[in-house]
């Protein structure tokens, strides 16, 4: 069975509709793929249609998806620099209240956000607390683990699967259940812990693939239709099993894993 949550050729397609938030995290291995989203994304911020978005049609979309917007602003690193740095984001603070040029809002794209350092992390976080009325932020970052807990906390967080690895059904009904056990309630999903332990280090990697991709399609459901309080307790869902993928990987006890899941969602 091949289980996959937001793929790669979605990147490509308009997929939005409803209300969108001011803030949003694309992560993925593929810096094309997550560039791509993220032009779609910003398509979607600033398209005039009134269904699904972007239309692709209005005079917003085209000018954005041919990267001419002029109230679509890149920002990245420059080529002799590995960071971004404080300077960079205060110029896009200060750049953010002022009014757009021809849109509603204006759209900020930063590329290699994970490679923001501390202080830029930390200058964009006033505006992500406060955002001004016509700016929206778009963060592209391959690790988005580097970004600073505060900053991943006030967007929400869309990454990007390959979708090339199969699962097991075994792991794909653990992961229903794993999510039947969270929506009844702490006891249950506790309970659902206990069996997990039980699980060798190879099923259990299985199972955490399986979650988090039935993860990412569900936050991706609640992005697309406007639904930010499902989009937000999915992104922490998505953000604990990026935890235990890790924390797998660096052969971590099982029962351990399972015990920060729990301390994190339960």
């Amino acid at each position: 069975m091949n289980l996959s949550g937001f793929r790669a050729e979605d990147a490509y397609r308009p997929v939005f509709s409803g209300a969108l938030s001011h803030a949003y995290i694309i992560s993925g291995p593929s810096r094309e793929d997550v560039n791509a989203l993220a032009d779609t994304l910003a398509a979607a911020l600033l398209c005039e249609g009134s269904s699904e978005k972007p239309c692709g049609a209005c005079r917003s979309c085209r000018k954005t998806l041919r990267g001419i917007h002029p109230d679509v602003i890149a920002v990245d690193r420059a080529e002799d620099k590995k960071e971004i740095t404080v300077d960079q984001i205060r110029d896009v603070r200060a750049d953010a209240v002022i009014m757009p040029n021809e849109a509603a809002r204006k759209v900020y794209i930063i590329h290699n956000a994970d490679t923001m350092n501390a202080a830029a992390q930390n200058a964009l976080l006033k505006s992500l607390e406060e955002p001004p009325a016509q700016a929206a932020f778009i963060l592209a970052a391959e690790n988005p683990s580097l970004l600073l807990l505060t900053v991943r906390s006030r967007c929400t967080h869309i990454p990007l699967f390959s979708g090339e690895r199969e699962i097991s059904e075994e792991a794909s009904e653990l992961a229903g259940r794993f999510f039947t056990a969270l929506d009844a309630g702490a006891l249950e999903f506790t309970g659902f812990t206990f069996e997990l332990e039980k699980l060798d280090k190879v099923r259990f990697a299985d199972f955490i693939e399986a979650a988090s991709g039935l993860a990412v399609t569900r936050l991706r459901a609640a992005v697309t239709s406007g639904r930010h309080d499902e989009a937000a307790r999915l992104n922490s869902v998505v953000t604990a099993l990026s935890k235990a993928r890790e924390s797998a990987k660096a052969n971590v006890g099982v029962g351990h894993i399972c015990g920060m899941l729990c301390a994190l969602l339960a």
